[in-house]
This record gives structure tokens, C-alpha cells and sequence, in this order.
């Protein structure tokens, strides 16, 4: 199995368009924030309160942001994309996760193939004024999975599929990635079998 070395790193940026973050954050401080699909007109959030969601999910509708309700007190909500979104989702990068910190900064988990580009990700967000810093930025090995296998396995896994007491069936995940529940089947039984190839491999 073909491997290669790519660069995974954290930038923390700030800007002040996002509107779900504004909202949700004025409202319940203590809220956690995920971006779950990012592109350049809209963004697919995970909120998850601490307070009841019942009370800030009207206002939130009235800005114009989809809301769904998912399990406990987490909701989907889907806005057009802040500036940061709209940045990385035209770059050559895989975005591997993302945080809020507060209303203005957030964190994105990125993956690129040389350091060179991850540097000058870093001089265009500087010129954007949106005081990026860089943490975190190690070296590895990966596998040849194509992104859309990546994505597939990976959120998966985060959101418990492998779990002993599966948290989230195919279908539920397919709905997240925006893919049918059969290409979503696929998908992963191709990520499986090329990471178990490589595991396999290894023992040899």
C-alpha cells in the first residue's frame, strides 16, 4: 500500500461574520461549536448547549439560520459561511476538525501535503487581517485513502458508528456528509478495507 508524509497543523483565526457563533454564543457562553461540512456559501454546524436550545432556537430561525434538532441538546444549524470558512474551503486542504473558542476565534484542524503551503495559508490569512497562529504542526505518514474515504471513516468514528453501543447508523451519517445511504456504505467499505490492507501488510 502506497504511503506518503503530509503535515497536519492547527490555525486559530479571528473574524466577526459568523453568524451562528454570534447568536449561540451570546446566548449560552459555555456552548460547543463544530463545523461538520464547510463550503463556500454555507456552513453545517453542530451546537451543542448547555443551556435548553428551545429558548435561542426561534431567534436563531429569525436570522435566517436552518436549525435541526439531533439528539440531547446538540442542533444542526446551517448559515452561510464566515469569511474563515469561506477561505479554507477553497484551499487544497483537508480540514480535519474544527472548535469555537469564543464568538470571533476559531480553530481548524487542517492536513496539507508540504509545510509550504500551510506557510502560506498562514501569509494570506495575516494579509486578512485575521491574526492567524499556527499550533500544533507535526509530520506523519498516511495512507492513500482519497478524501472522500478519509472524511467517510473519520466521521464515523467521531460519530460513534464504531462504537459498542452505535450512537449513529449509516443513514444518520450519510444525512451529515450530504451523500446517499448507499454511497455512504461504499465509501467506507473501501476506507476499511485499504486501512485493514495496510494493517495487514505491516505484520508481515
Amino acid at each position: 500500500m502506497h504511503t506518503r508524509i503530509e503535515y497536519d497543523a492547527t490555525i486559530s483565526v479571528t473574524r466577526k461574520d459568523c453568524l451562528v457563533t454570534e447568536k449561540v454564543f451570546q446566548y449560552d457562553k459555555e456552548a460547543k461549536i463544530q463545523r461538520m461540512k464547510i463550503s463556500s456559501d454555507r456552513t453545517i454546524h453542530r451546537v451543542t448547549f448547555k443551556k435548553d436550545r428551545e429558548e435561542i432556537i426561534p431567534e436563531l430561525q429569525r436570522e435566517g439560520i436552518l436549525v435541526e434538532r439531533i439528539e440531547g441538546d446538540s442542533v444542526w444549524a446551517t448559515a452561510p459561511s464566515c469569511s474563515s470558512c469561506t477561505f479554507f474551503s477553497r484551499k487544497d486542504v483537508s480540514i480535519l476538525g474544527t472548535r469555537s473558542v469564543n464568538s470571533h476565534t476559531v480553530s481548524y484542524r487542517i492536513r496539507a501535503n508540504s509545510i509550504i503551503k500551510i506557510k502560506n495559508i498562514e501569509k494570506e490569512l495575516a494579509a486578512m487581517d485575521m491574526n492567524p497562529f499556527v499550533s500544533d504542526l507535526y509530520e506523519s505518514i498516511k495512507t492513500d485513502l482519497t478524501e472522500r474515504e478519509r472524511v467517510a471513516l473519520e466521521t464515523c468514528y467521531k460519530e460513534g458508528f464504531f462504537d459498542q453501543n452505535r450512537k449513529k447508523n449509516l443513514s444518520e451519517i450519510s444525512k451529515i456528509l450530504g451523500i446517499s445511504p448507499a454511497s455512504m456504505s461504499e465509501l467506507l467499505r473501501r476506507a476499511m478495507k485499504k486501512v485493514l490492507a495496510e494493517y495487514l501488510n505491516d505484520l508481515e
